[in-house]
């Protein structure tokens, strides 16, 4: 059995992990636990605000807190955030961003991000470019949540076609800002439209589309 600490960017993400990916992992024996990460916390009421992703020191120190705090045998650590408005001073930041091809880009990211955490235990995932990119993987099942609009979700799909993979979307818009352009609904409700499309969706075919979200996926497979 393992056990899959995860630290993700926001609560779409956190509701994705808890309502797709953590079953379909627990079918493989890999259970995961999943948090928002922490962004401060108020000792005198002891209060935690997690969510949102400010500077990488909060990432790093929330990290390395729950490394600390869980040494148990077959236990690792990963994290889901996004590559687009990634703060900019995470490890090899302006070196990454040198690079043209997006997937040596983000594998940069992941190895800087990894070389300063310095721990065995985790495998650091950064999503190209957003969540988002994993629900363009198939635009038809917005549909499942936004009911009448498939006249926009044509227009979503359409500019989707123009990319080999839904995770180089991002020019005049990324994922999120594509989807929000055509349903302005999307906005305000991601947190519970995220988890439900990517059900529908399923695991399987984001890692057909998405070659980063697959290769994160058989990391962890492969512990």
């Amino acid at each position: 059995m393992i056990r899959l600490n995860l630290i993700v960017e926001g609560p779409t993400e956190l509701g994705f992990i808890d309502k797709v990916l953590k079953p379909y992992l627990a079918q493989k024996n890999i259970f995961v636990s999943a948090r928002c990460v922490e962004t401060s916390r108020n000792r005198r009421a002891n209060k935690i605000y997690r969510g949102g992703l400010s500077t990488y020191l909060k990432v790093r120190s929330d990290l390395l807190r729950w490394i600390k705090e869980d040494q148990n045998v077959g236990v690792y650590f990963s994290t889901m955030f996004d590559l687009y408005a990634l703060p900019s001073n995470f490890p090899r930041f302006e070196e990454a961003h040198r690079l043209k091809d997006k997937y040596r880009l983000v594998e940069e990211l992941e190895l800087g991000f990894s070389a300063d955490v310095a721990e065995r235990r985790f495998l650091p995932y950064i999503q190209l470019h957003e969540f988002e990119a994993l629900l363009l993987c198939d635009p038809g099942k917005l549909g499942d949540f936004f009911i009448g609009q498939e006249q926009a979700i044509g227009k979503i799909s359409s500019q989707v076609n123009k990319f080999s993979t839904p995770e180089l979307i991002n020019l005049d818009l990324p994922p999120s800002k594509l989807i929000m352009d055509k349903i302005p609904e999307y906005g305000y409700q991601k947190a519970s439209a995220g988890p439900i499309v990517g059900g529908k969706i399923g695991i399987e075919l984001m890692r057909r589309k998405c070659q980063h979200f697959d290769s994160w996926l058989n990391k962890i497979e492969n512990l």
